[in-house]
Formats: C-alpha cells, structure tokens, sequence
C-alpha cells in the first residue's frame, strides 16, 4: 500500500511539474514577444524622433547661418557708413 501512494504521489508530481513547466514555457515565450514588440515600437519612435529633431537642427543651422550673413552685410554697411562720415568730418 506503501509503494501504491507513493508511486501515485510521484506520478502527480511529475504531471503536475510538466504541466507547470508547460504553463511556464508559456507565459515567458508570450512575455518574450511582448518585450519584444514594446522595444520595436520604442525603437520606431525613437528613430522618428530622433529625425524630426534633426530636421529642427538642419533648418536651425540655416537660419543661423542666414541670419549672420545678414549680421555680415549690415556691419559692412555700418562700416561703410563709418568711414565716409569720418572722411566728411575730417573735410570740414
């Protein structure tokens, strides 16, 4: 009677381990694909953000360097107007 338990025990054991083991393999393959799927789509909106930002930085660049090109004429035409009015001032 002895060995009839135990050996019953033993045999739920092992149904019950492989129908965790089952249960387990699972749930972590499901937990595997949604990491998975969450670190594609972080990914994705990294890259998308990343590129818009570089867009800002390209058109920004432009704009500076517009923008001291406009500095540039107007300290020559401040220049310009410097020297003449210190030649007219020099003739009175």
């Amino acid at each position: 009677m002895l060995r009839t338990n135990f050996t019953a025990f033993l045999a739920g054991v092992t149904v019950a381990s492989s129908a965790g083991y089952v249960k387990l393999q699972r749930d972590v393959k499901y937990a595997g694909s949604v990491l998975t799927s969450s670190i594609e789509e972080w990914s994705n909106e990294v890259t998308q953000t990343t590129q818009e930002l570089d867009c800002k930085v390209q058109f920004l660049e432009k704009e500076l360097n517009r923008v001291r090109g406009l500095a540039s004429v107007g300290n020559e035409v401040n220049l310009d107007r410097g020297m003449h009015s210190k030649e007219g001032g020099s003739n009175s």
